[in-house]
């Protein structure tokens, strides 16, 4: 039981990363589809985070004793989550600006955006 759970929350993480590689193209607009994509690593990775308490609290379930382990492992995670979202946040809003500097740019020297 716990298996196949942890499986499944495994899988969908791992199509959840997979997603901007296989769909090209999200937005039609540059700026749309970068922010699209950094989104989804975000709610990815925010993902991960409830997953590594679904697996604390089935390893409370089922009596598997590695509740401190899981518990030190969820305070750093937490932690990490926290710094690489903030990370992910800065960068996508200094990429978005950026295409959207060169997109004003192209469109002032005439060529289609």
């Amino acid at each position: 039981m716990a298996t196949g759970i942890a499986l499944f929350l495994l899988v969908f993480n791992v199509g959840i990363f997979l997603l901007p590689i296989f769909i090209r193209k999200f937005s039609d607009s540059k700026a749309g589809d970068y922010m699209i994509r950094k989104m989804i690593i975000i709610a990815g990775i925010m993902f991960l985070w409830f997953n590594s308490l679904i697996f604390r609290e089935l390893a409370l379930q089922f009596n598997l004793g590695i509740d401190t382990y899981l518990r030190l492992y969820w305070w750093i995670f937490t932690i990490a989550m926290f710094l690489i979202i903030f990370i992910l946040v800065y960068v996508m809003v200094v990429g978005s600006i950026k295409l959207a500097q060169e997109t004003k740019l192209k469109r002032r020297m005439g060529d289609e955006a």
